[in-house]
């Protein structure tokens, strides 16, 4: 040990309880290590086995290579909290995985797991729903992917659809499905992109039919007879005042909620506008 007061724990992170209390110049008897080498399966002079990090350990003149990987016992149960508004919890690990519910800022979330990239984890949420997450939006509370040991999670198989296809479709293109109330992004026959929206309600019917994007702004007025809504972000229109764009008054997405346009959560609304373009087609349909 190179100092004193170290925790030698159940498992390789710090969601483990501890086993023993350390001190400088305890011996340890290596008994494996993480594929990674940041931790270490020991055993005490006590007789006590568990985990410790290595850089807490004089390995001088050691060969990691001459001790096997050891397969850690299950984490124990670790919560952490969402840290954005407006996240959704995934199918899978990417958005092109269709929106199964959306999560609100300081939601507990229970970890079983994530990519071997850190990028995505994956999650059940308090009502027992299992999902994916990006990991960009969820408050960790001082567990650190790199050194504290999270399985990796096997993503799902690549979710498929039977879009209507169009004739001859070809490049990017946008699918609107009214009755379930989602739009997606397509390149050709893939999908890439999926998000729940909201469109018309029944006096103010979306219309259906296939469109084209014919132009597009960062952001525009938008009035009616009964509204007036300054400085709508990210809208693309494809027929008349008909537009797909961000929406900042209503967080109901999965609803019809609009007077025939399509409605997108804010920051998706602009992924999607940097991605199409002038012309893409917008099919339309039930």
């Amino acid at each position: 040990m190179i100092r004193d007061d170290i925790n030698l724990r159940d498992g390789p992170g710090v969601q483990y309880p501890v086993v023993q209390k350390m001190m400088m110049g305890d011996q340890l008897v290596v008994l494996g290590r993480m594929a990674d080498n940041i931790w270490l399966y020991v055993k005490t002079t006590e007789g006590n086995k568990g985990w410790i990090k290595t850089v807490l350990v004089n390995t001088a003149g050691m060969n990691m290579n001459d001790h096997p990987i050891k397969t850690p016992s299950p984490s124990p149960n670790t919560t952490v909290m969402v840290a954005g508004d407006r996240v959704y919890l995934r199918a899978g690990p990417g958005t092109f995985f269709s929106t199964s519910q959306k999560l609100i800022y300081g939601d507990s979330l229970m970890l079983l797991g994530k990519m071997d990239d850190n990028s995505w984890l994956y999650v059940k949420t308090t009502d027992g729903q299992e999902g994916w997450i990006k990991t960009r939006w969820v408050n960790l509370a001082g567990l650190n992917l790199d050194y504290n040991y999270v399985p990796i999670a096997t993503s799902p198989p690549t979710e498929t659809s039977t879009p209507v296809i169009l004739p001859g479709i070809e490049g990017r293109w946008i699918d609107v499905d009214l009755s379930e109330q989602m739009l997606f992004a397509y390149e050709g026959t893939e999908r890439v992109a999926s998000f729940l929206v909201s469109t018309g309600t029944a006096p103010y019917p979306t219309e259906q039919r296939e469109y084209r994007i014919y132009v597009k702004y960062l952001f525009s007025d938008m009035h009616g007879s009964d509204y007036f809504l300054p400085d709508v972000p990210f809208t693309m229109y494809y027929s008349g005042d008909f537009s797909i764009h961000g929406t900042y008054w209503h967080h109901n997405f999965g609803t019809p909620m609009s007077h025939g346009c399509i409605n997108m959560d804010t920051s998706e609304a602009e992924w999607l506008y940097n991605w199409a373009s002038v012309g893409t087609i917008v099919n339309i349909h039930r």
